[in-house]
């Protein structure tokens, strides 16, 4: 289940094996941390691969960035999360399809620990990941620890095209949880949006490319909405309880999207990707 205090959620799975040995003190306010123990990795060609687990004391400071590849198979959700105190120093993360790639999503929030994940269908990917300093950091470094986990299946598919939004990235819908009715855990998370806009998420049961604003909205009817909720930090979630949606039945697909306000936009609002689930019971 998604930590909504993270900027995306979940947990560990084992000790990573590629911890390097030895230790460097640093000067000044990063006296006796020890010195990047994943190696020289400050490029994304340096990138060190990564898998499930947790890899401690590794230190990031500005102009000194750390990379890290990670593979996700086949159908599965991959959580990367970046722990760290916030009052010694913002840390942020970021992600890039590849090197030399655009970004494709960040985790920047201004308080403890950063979090994304990934998630694929029939097909598994590389995907590169860049941790680094707040520009404005209090500091010049901080200590944290790389916390991979993987979950097996995704609860639905993603489809549709969105537009970038004024986050400056395009905001998806992912879903963490399952399509079982009477689990009953299923969690959609939109974003990345422009930071605390309200939103809601709608649904129907038929997919559309319909134009929309400066997007395409991907849902046709008879459509239904969530209520009104307001992003945290660039995502907005919706813990779905099915018993109050009554469109939810075993074998049914709904096809879900999210609106939310975006004063960068001609228009005043965004659209997501779209996000298709097929429940059973």
């Amino acid at each position: 289940m998604l930590d909504r205090g993270l900027v995306s959620a979940l947990l560990l799975v084992g000790v990573v094996s590629w911890i390097a040995a030895g230790a460097v003190a640093q000067p000044g306010v990063c006296a006796g941390l020890p010195d990047d123990l994943a190696g020289e990795n400050d490029t994304c060609d340096a990138s060190v691969p990564i898998g499930a687990g947790r890899l401690s004391g590794l230190l990031v400071t500005k102009g000194d960035d750390d990379w890290y590849r990670l593979t996700v198979p086949t159908f599965t959700r991959a959580y990367v999360q970046v722990i760290f105190t916030s009052a010694d120093g913002d840390i942020d993360l970021r992600q890039y399809a590849d090197c030399g790639g655009a970004e494709v999503a960040a985790s920047l929030s201004r308080t403890d620990n950063e979090q994304l994940l990934i998630a694929t269908t029939h097909t598994g990917r590389d995907v590169h990941f860049k941790v680094e300093m707040f520009a404005s950091a209090s500091s010049d470094c901080n200590a944290y620890e790389l916390v991979v986990s993987f979950e097996p299946g995704t609860p639905g598919f993603g489809y549709c095209p969105a537009q970038i939004n004024s986050s400056g990235f395009v905001g998806r819908i992912v879903g963490d949880g399952s399509s079982s009715i009477n689990t009953n855990d299923l969690i959609l998370v939109a974003g990345p949006i422009p930071s605390g806009v309200p939103g809601l998420i709608f649904h129907g049961p038929r997919q559309s490319l319909i134009p929309f604003g400066n997007g395409v909205r991907c849902v046709t009817g008879p459509i239904r909405r969530s209520a009104i909720m307001s992003a945290s930090g660039t995502n907005l979630f919706w813990d779905i309880d099915n018993g109050a949606v009554p469109e939810i039945l075993q074998g049914a697909t709904r096809y879900f999207q999210c609106w939310f306000r975006d004063g960068g936009d001609s228009f005043g609002y965004g659209l997501s990707s779209g996000y298709g689930v097929t429940f059973t019971e």
